[in-house]
């Protein structure tokens, strides 16, 4: 058995640099299960997916839209408790290596409830439909996971009654008798469509 797992972003080579050459490691700050999700998020080019796709001015944002969004992902690995308000976001950010999870420069005290709410608004305007495909299929991309599509069939029971002639552009059903996934039991001789 094998894991897959990226190849180590820039910020977890500086951990390991630092670690092999004795040197001062803030890692014991910043919580490693951030450090790795912030990895992932990098290899598949998270933040710049997210600039990319929301409108957005960078003359009047002091941290980029992917940036915020990535602080949003990170969350849940930095805290801990049930739940987080908005406001707070920017508190538990607050003596962690700020470099070592976001690039370019990002500091924690511009992860604010404004600006978040603005992003969160830019997401909204976007469509967040439109947002999420794109982006499973560049996780999909950057690990190898090989893709096989879901087919999802509703077999849902239809009782049909009487006789159907059907016509060349709606051909009739095919009626054939079964069991009912209903849970009354099933009279005899009860008809079930195929569709």
């Amino acid at each position: 058995m094998y894991c897959l797992l990226p190849p180590p972003s820039r910020s977890l080579n500086t951990i390991i640099q630092q670690a092999v050459d004795h040197q001062w490691v803030t890692v014991s700050q910043t919580p490693l299960p951030a450090l790795i999700v912030a990895s992932f998020l990098d290899k598949i080019g998270f933040v710049e997916y997210i600039d990319a796709m929301v409108t957005w001015d960078p003359t009047q944002w002091q941290v980029s839209p992917g940036n915020l969004a990535k602080s949003l992902v990170l969350v849940p690995f930095i805290h801990s408790g049930p739940r987080l308000p908005i406001y707070s976001i920017a508190k538990y950010y607050q003596g962690l290596d700020m470099a070592l999870l976001f690039t370019p420069e990002v500091r924690a005290e511009w992860l604010t409830r404004d600006a978040l709410s603005c992003l969160l608004d830019r997401f909204y305007d976007a469509g967040c439909e439109r947002l999420f495909p794109p982006l499973a299929l560049r996780v999909y991309t950057a690990f190898s996971i090989p893709f096989q599509p879901i087919i999802h069939a509703d077999t849902t029971s239809i009782s049909l009654y009487g006789a159907y002639e059907g016509t060349e552009d709606a051909p009739a059903p095919t009626i054939c008798h079964g069991h009912s996934k209903e849970k009354t039991r099933s009279r005899p001789g009860h008809a079930r469509s195929r569709l």
